[in-house]
């Protein structure tokens, strides 16, 4: 049996490292806020960057010295699936789906209202709506954005030419390497098998970086949805495998999951309000804060 240790809130194998292969646009932020309460800060490596192939990530990873590499607890970030492959410790692999047609107007969106973004010149100065924006091939992000990188071989695929074996990779790597997929949609849900399988605490949150000035699907012509389908059929059949075993794995648990979803509205109805109690003096904030430590240790 693996000697298990206590890595801040988090009760995880000494030799396992989790990887948190980290989809745009699937509430990572959020995500991220709360996986900061779950290990100490050395513990954990992100990856930066949007779209990384492989073989840079491993690059990046390889720069980290050896001792640190080797005690990291998790990593994280934009990548595809096989980071396992540079690091000698055992890897738990975790991620989120979001249902592609909501995904793509979401990303086109995002661009839209990022300056920063590297894409955001060149669709704003191009006035390029979301039908040519799909169409472009700028970005794999809105072509099975989801599927490429689960796949781990979105490199070999070129816009608008991936393939059923594109989808059977994906879902060999999942039933492999992945403890938990969560869903958008379902994310307190996800949140809390990712409690149960890793051991984790503190999982109240705030929703960040939500897109702005987005039009809602319905008001989404049916030529641009169908559009979005074409170009994101196997990200669909891949959503729908991933539900499926999600609900699953939720109705097996079913009484506990229900019972930590009503502990974590509790928390989350004190907690929101608590980010405003931040701006008062701080002879108030040490009486309140001393409260809240009793009530979400």
């Amino acid at each position: 049996m693996r000697e298990e240790i206590n890595s801040k809130d988090s009760t995880i194998p000494q030799d396992q490292t989790v990887i948190f292969l980290h989809i745009p646009k699937t509430a990572g932020i959020t995500l991220n806020r709360i996986i900061d309460r779950q290990f100490n800060k050395e513990e954990i490596f992100h990856i930066h960057g949007d779209e990384l192939i492989l073989q840079e990530a491993g690059d990046t990873l390889k720069d980290v010295e050896i001792e640190i590499r080797n005690n990291l607890k998790l990593i994280r970030g934009h990548f595809q699936y096989g980071l396992h492959k540079h690091i000698s410790q055992t890897a738990s692999y975790f991620t989120l789906l979001r249902d592609p047609i909501e995904r793509v107007i979401s990303q086109y969106y995002y661009v839209k209202r990022d300056r920063d973004h590297l894409l955001h010149d060149k669709v704003e100065n191009g006035k390029m709506g979301l039908d040519e924006y799909i169409e472009s091939g700028i970005t794999p992000e809105v072509n099975n954005g989801q599927t490429r990188l689960i796949s781990g071989e979105d490199h070999l695929y070129a816009y608008g030419k991936c393939t059923p074996e594109l989808l059977d990779l994906a879902k060999k790597n999942i039933q492999s390497h992945f403890s938990i997929v969560g869903l958008l949609e379902r994310f307190e849900e996800s949140l809390i098998l990712l409690k149960l399988h890793y051991g984790w605490k503190k999982l109240y949150y705030v929703v960040r970086n939500v897109s702005q000035n987005r039009l809602p699907r319905s008001e989404i012509s049916k030529d641009t949805i169908a559009l979005i389908k074409k170009y994101n059929q196997l990200d669909i059949e891949l959503y729908h495998y991933a539900k499926r075993q999600f609900e699953s794995k939720v109705a097996e648990q079913k009484t506990l999951i229900d019972k930590e979803r009503n502990k974590l509205a509790l928390q989350n109805r004190i907690y929101r309000p608590y980010l405003e109690i931040l701006k008062l003096p701080r002879r108030v904030k040490w009486k309140i804060d001393k409260y809240r430590r009793i009530l979400f240790q």
